[in-house]
């Protein structure tokens, strides 16, 4: 499955976690080409326009900083899809009884993104934005010899 594929997945489970009073937002989205990973973020966050000033914002304003996410890849994508899709207050109820769906369900988009990205390292982006960004937010990079990801998970009213 390439990036298309994988974000259709992501946007269903996004789709059945909205509300009357919120927005869900999930994506991988595909960095501009660089050498390494921070110079494709600032170039990404750049790249993301004011809605009221109808001007971008340099990369130096997002405060664009990186923590290494520890842990098997596999396992630390799996925690934190799991979380977002089934763990946030407008997540979807599925009951102790459907736990193996829930399973499955994560198991098969972790292996779909990675269909896409490759053999990836993790590293969680933390950035203090300079305009509304989402309410609650998790960026995750994933970089390999295939090149730079953003996991991006959103919740916004």
């Amino acid at each position: 499955m390439k990036i298309g594929g994988a974000n259709k997945l992501l946007e269903l489970v996004a789709l059945l976690n909205q509300g009357s009073d919120h927005n869900c937002g999930y994506e991988l989205i595909e960095l501009p080409k660089a050498e390494t990973l921070r110079p494709a973020l600032a170039l990404y966050f750049e790249s993301i326009i004011n809605w009221k000033t109808k001007k971008p914002h340099p990369a130096r304003d997002w405060h664009i900083s990186l923590s290494p996410m520890p842990g098997a890849t596999k396992d630390a994508l799996h925690a934190v899809i799991d979380e977002w899709f089934f763990k946030t207050h407008c997540s979807p109820s599925l009951g102790d009884r459907r736990e193996w769906v829930r399973k499955n369900a994560v198991t098969f988009v972790v292996d779909e993104i990675l269909d896409v990205v490759g053999e990836p390292t993790l590293d969680e982006v933390h950035t203090s934005p300079p305009l509304f960004y989402e309410c609650t937010w998790q960026d995750i990079a994933l970089s390999s010899a295939r090149g730079h990801w953003l996991l991006h998970f959103g919740i916004n009213d």
